[in-house]
């Protein structure tokens, strides 16, 4: 679809929403989940997602769960809600402008077989609003300046730092 908006998905009732896309271009918002049900709004993504204003846009008072499979690109920004969300990267090659983890305790889920993430936590990071990595696969670096992390836990495969992390943590 090419119009304002491309896929809208609405839940008021039980349950959790799940939306899988494979490739879906608009003007404004190419994805859009509300979910004011029980469980989690959760998106996959397996192709091109693009948005003029956002890729994705996520309303939920029970959290937001991302995953941008190996052949999943986004372009346009990403919000997620003021829950606790997940992001799971599973590409080493795959776009993505700006990811949003809002309010909340969120975890970005390294997966894939690596890929650069530099910088996260400041607004103009492609990475921002995160509170805890894990990183799952080997062949990630983290360049630049990592802040706001409470946790960052290395559980598989080799990775390398070229920067600085800094930590919420008291």
């Amino acid at each position: 679809s090419s119009d304002d908006k491309g896929i809208s998905a609405f839940n008021a009732g039980t349950g959790s929403t799940s939306v899988s896309v494979a490739d879906v271009t608009a003007a404004a918002t190419a994805v859009d989940v509300s979910h004011f049900g029980t469980g989690q709004a959760a998106v996959t993504v397996a192709g091109a997602v693009t948005g003029g204003e956002a890729a994705i846009t996520f309303q939920s008072e029970t959290g937001a769960a991302l995953t941008l499979e190996e052949t999943g690109s986004l372009s346009g920004g990403v919000d997620l809600t003021a829950a606790a969300d997940t992001f799971t990267d599973k590409t080493a090659t795959g776009a993505f402008d700006g990811v949003d983890g809002g309010d909340g305790v969120d975890t970005l889920n390294c997966s894939g077989t690596g890929r650069t993430v530099s910088g996260s936590g400041a607004d103009t990071d492609a990475i921002s609003g995160f509170e805890v990595f894990n990183v799952n696969g080997g062949g990630y670096t983290f360049a630049g300046t990592h802040t706001g992390l409470s946790a960052i836990n290395f559980l598989d495969g080799a990775t390398s730092l070229s920067g600085s992390i800094s930590s919420t943590a008291a």
